[in-house]
């Protein structure tokens, strides 16, 4: 985890002091993960053929794998899979089932 390097850093100037460990998404509230989950997913919706789009996209397969639904529970992609067609290599399409 970048976190935890960052919190042992040999450097004192590279390390995170405890203020900003204290802000850190792992550190977050299932409300304001889900939020910024939701927020997230909705501005790359509107944004889908945006700049903001592709740079996400362009690092889908390090942020997601190449397959994200082989490891996403079946009884969920069953469910989600009946409304619209989705593409396992996407990370807009991956944050749509989540944030759904």
């Amino acid at each position: 985890f970048d976190l935890v390097r960052d919190m042992i850093s040999p450097d004192p100037k590279a390390r995170l002091t405890a203020a900003q460990v204290c802000v850190h998404p792992f550190f977050w509230h299932d409300s304001k993960k889900l939020l910024f989950l939701c927020e997230s997913s909705d501005r790359i919706e509107l944004d889908s053929d945006g700049l903001f789009s592709l740079q996400i996209e362009c690092n889908a397969s390090e942020v997601i794998g190449f397959a994200w639904d082989e490891v996403l529970e079946t009884e969920l992609l069953s469910n989600v899979g009946r409304y619209r067609s989705y593409d396992p290599s996407s990370v807009r399409h991956c944050l749509r089932i989540l944030r759904n």
